[in-house]
């Protein structure tokens, strides 16, 4: 079986893989289709294919920032300065709610509430 390879969308990029050269995470936006589709490469050959629905992406967000973000752990709560100054927020817990209001905004645009 012979596979095409579509060049990248103007809405798309790639994401170079850490553990093994050559592994490559190519997102793309397919707004008419209204998805976006992530894939995995091994060098020039797609090894798996996800397709989202364009309203499912920013739930994709806030997990892949809730996976660096440790609730439990009250460490990441707050950040106390040496100073005796307040404390403030960590900065995870900072990116998953940040992440969260991305989402809340994308769905509100996506259901024509802009």
């Amino acid at each position: 079986m012979v596979q095409t390879v579509s060049p990248l969308p103007v809405h798309g990029d790639v994401i170079v893989g850490q553990d093994a050269v050559g592994k490559i995470l190519r997102v793309s936006r397919h707004s008419e289709l209204d998805r976006v589709v992530l894939s995995i490469w091994d060098g020039a050959r797609c090894v798996a294919t996800l397709r989202l629905a364009t309203g499912d992406v920013p739930e994709l967000v806030r997990v892949l920032v809730g996976t660096l973000v440790d609730e439990s752990a009250p460490a990441l709560a707050a950040v106390a300065p040496a100073d005796g100054a307040p404390a403030r927020e960590h900065p995870w817990t900072t990116a998953l709610r940040w992440a969260n209001r991305g989402r809340d905004e994308v769905r509100r645009r996506l259901a024509g509430d802009a």
